[in-house]
């Protein structure tokens, strides 16, 4: 079977959110570390080009299992088929971008598989979307139960390990070449497009120490064959990855009470309105954020707090206070005011 490749490069932006706003970066690693929670089953995603969709959905299950227990599966055919006539991707036969299928999956969610079992091509489904036919409505009503918080785009190795430290599960693009193969790939440099291909989407669930040499754990969604290495395929670190994309409901731990020998696991940054209350308003955090960027300050997040109502901007996450302070004080400096220090138990 020809494994179709899926994936259109996002644009990068000033505005995607990235993991070091939300949470903690350490600079301590393992050498070897794997996800305890990784998606519920191999899937394939067959003859169409649909790597986004379905590392998607790995991602969710994974975060679901991560953070609240819930096996739960979703619908790759719902990922790939939710799609609104003005994306980029709308009047393309095949593949998507992450970051607007990320986008369209906060915004709508993903449903249980037992609603949408449909794989195929976006252009088999084209009209009956548009016409709002394709899917009954109860499988829409699912899927907005399983709406992912945040996505966060993960620029360095060390947000890489972190996001799969904290919450299980990374989303990563690399390019196909004559060099990548099931089982363990050879380093190749950025620029290398020997028997190019195009792009892939995988989910990366640890990352392992083989002969001296670290690499990235891949959970791919091709058919499978005796070449992989205890079902998972390895890339080095330094394989040149396109984008990479964590999720996070950016407000998911609740403050609990303390005992006496309990520590705050992370000190988190956020600017709040004046008297360090939430912003009412979207629109009113906003204004905060292109002042925070024209300060450049590139690592943020305007997270809503369902918990407490209104809106705060978190400018970063630390597992030390002083760091968090720190970033207070940068931000004080540049007379931005009405920065918190939020202790995470």
């Amino acid at each position: 079977m020809e494994n179709k490749l899926g994936v259109q490069i996002s644009p990068k932006s000033n505005l995607d959110y990235s993991v070091s706003a939300v949470m903690p970066i350490s600079t301590l690693y393992p050498d070897n570390f794997r996800i305890k929670n990784p998606p519920i089953k191999k899937y394939s995603q067959e003859a169409v080009g649909a790597c986004v969709a379905f590392s998607i959905k790995e991602l969710i299950e994974c975060f679901n299992k991560t953070q609240y227990g819930r096996e739960i599966e979703v619908s790759a055919g719902f990922i790939y088929s939710n799609r609104e006539k003005t994306d980029a991707t709308f009047n393309l036969d095949t593949g998507m971008f992450p970051v607007e299928a990320l986008y369209n999956t906060k915004k709508k969610g993903a449903c249980e598989q037992k609603y949408c079992q449909w794989i195929g091509e976006f252009k088999e489904v084209k009209d009956a979307v548009v016409a709002g036919t394709f899917l009954p409505k109860e499988a829409y009503d699912n899927a907005y139960n399983f709406r992912i918080g945040e996505y966060l785009r993960a620029n360095t190795d060390e947000e890489r390990m972190s996001a799969l430290m904290n919450n299980g599960g990374l989303l990563i693009c690399i390019p196909i070449t004559d060099k990548y193969k099931n089982g363990i790939s050879e380093q190749i440099s950025p620029d290398y497009r020997g028997g190019f291909k195009g792009y892939h989407c995988e989910i990366t669930t640890g990352f392992k120490t083989i002969n001296g040499i670290k690499y990235w754990e891949l959970w791919n969604t091709w058919d499978y064959s005796d070449s992989e290495v205890n079902g998972f395929n390895y890339i080095p670190f330094g394989y040149p990855i396109s984008e990479s994309w964590a999720i996070s409901d950016c407000n998911n731990a609740d403050t609990k009470p303390i005992d006496i020998n309990q520590y705050p696991k992370e000190f988190r940054v956020q600017i709040k309105s004046s008297g360090l209350k939430n912003f009412k308003t979207k629109d009113e955090a906003k204004s905060t954020v292109t002042r925070i960027l024209a300060e450049g300050f590139k690592n943020y997040a305007l997270v809503e707090d369902k918990k407490n109502g209104g809106f705060y901007i978190q400018v970063g996450a630390f597992y030390k206070k002083l760091d968090a302070v720190n970033r207070q004080r940068e931000l004080n400096n540049k007379m931005i005011f009405n920065v918190a220090i939020q202790d995470i138990y």
